[in-house]
């Protein structure tokens, strides 16, 4: 939208009438009739061009509880201060890891910037918040909603993203045994161990509670037969929650025909990985 002009008395001006402009202004209606694709010269009353800019935003990315700076420009410049109405929201775009107005970033709905006369732009700051949990990277939009005041227009791409660095470690991840009807032990090995039939229990803990669910995946060895001895696990993954600290793998073990001697199941983990949009 095209800021308002001054209002006046009407004249007649190739072919049109428009308000007669007190400083070679045309009105908002009849500029806007005129606009294209990007700029458009218009000639104005008394023989002067004006040239319309065109509003758009960019995004950029900062690390948690810094400022994210999005630039606001205008092109070309023109000769008056522009006045851009702007919203800081959530990342609604498929597959965005989207941040959270207020945990994340201080949500805004009405803030607005000058572009003063003769400037190709002024920066937009939105403040960003740490939290101390790990998240990986989180996106959130800026929208130039509305110019308010100026001879410009909002460009079509209004949006812009913004990149909250996470400057958080993921937890470490741990496989502690636990004995058959879910008793935690307070030692840490590779295995667990269960009379025939029943289910050894592992317990996998992280060393903090992360913010987004962690899937840890793993593989089954030891000397005991999967199929014959215990279930294979599908799938060899385990998640734990956003906000939880440990998970279970549960295996059960399956009664043998004949004895044998005693076997064991080793759980080994792999590498843990962040599902990220949780």
């Amino acid at each position: 939208m095209i800021g308002h002009p001054h209002r006046g008395a009407s004249r007649r001006l190739e072919g049109g009438t428009v308000p007669e402009a007190g400083r070679g202004w045309l009105c908002a209606a009849a500029v806007a009739a005129l606009l294209g694709v990007g700029l458009v010269p218009v000639a104005a009353a008394g023989g002067a061009v004006v040239q319309v800019g065109v509003v758009s935003v960019s995004g950029g990315s900062a690390a948690e509880g810094e400022p994210v700076r999005f630039w606001v420009g205008v092109s070309p410049v023109v000769s008056s201060d522009v006045v851009v109405e702007l919203t800081a929201g959530v990342d609604r775009r498929q597959g965005a890891v989207g941040a959270s107005p207020g945990p994340d970033f201080r949500a805004v709905s009405d803030a607005r910037v000058v572009i003063h006369a003769g400037s190709a732009g002024t920066w937009l700051r939105v403040p960003t918040l740490e939290d101390g949990l790990f998240e990986g990277d989180e996106t959130f939009v800026v929208r130039a909603v509305d110019v308010v005041e100026g001879l410009a227009r909002v460009s079509s791409a209004d949006r812009a993203v913004g990149t909250i660095v996470d400057d958080d470690a993921m937890p470490q991840v741990g496989l502690h045994q636990a004995a058959a009807g879910g008793n935690d032990a307070e030692l840490t090995l590779e295995g667990g161990s269960a009379d025939e039939p029943a289910e050894m229990v592992f317990r996998v803990g992280l060393s903090s509670v992360s913010g987004v669910a962690v899937t840890v995946p793993f593989t089954v060895g030891g000397t005991a037969t999967a199929g014959v001895d215990y279930v294979d696990p599908v799938p060899k993954e385990v998640v734990i929650a956003a906000g939880e600290v440990s998970g279970v793998i549960a295996i059960e073990t399956l009664p043998d025909v004949t004895g044998e001697d005693h076997e064991t199941v080793v759980v080994t983990l792999g590498t843990p990985v962040p599902c990220q949009g949780s």
